[in-house]
């Protein structure tokens, strides 16, 4: 439809809010947002029950091969999937 019509200045002529309008784009961008990175705990990991039998090897005794301290096991800090980056 051609013409013209009245549009109220009570509505339309207000100053935009920079603040405001910031936030709501980094909300917008933050809800979009996706958790990709993953390591797994000690309790995540699959391995064997005990690594060296505890008596007569001549070694240290060993709990589980799923120690943050052995190659293969649990990472200690990392990451997980149960970050939420939402914001309101």
């Amino acid at each position: 439809m051609k013409g013209q019509k009245e549009i109220a200045d009570a509505i339309f002529a207000v100053k935009a809010n920079t603040v405001l309008i910031n936030e709501a784009v980094v909300a917008q961008n933050a809800n979009m947002r996706t958790v990709l990175a993953h390591t797994k705990t000690r309790s995540e990991v699959r391995a064997a029950a005990k690594a060296v039998a505890p008596k007569g090897t001549g070694r240290a005794r060993v709990g589980s091969s799923r120690s943050p301290l052995w190659i293969g096991g649990g990472i200690i800090f990392g990451p997980n999937s149960d970050r939420n980056f939402s914001k309101k």
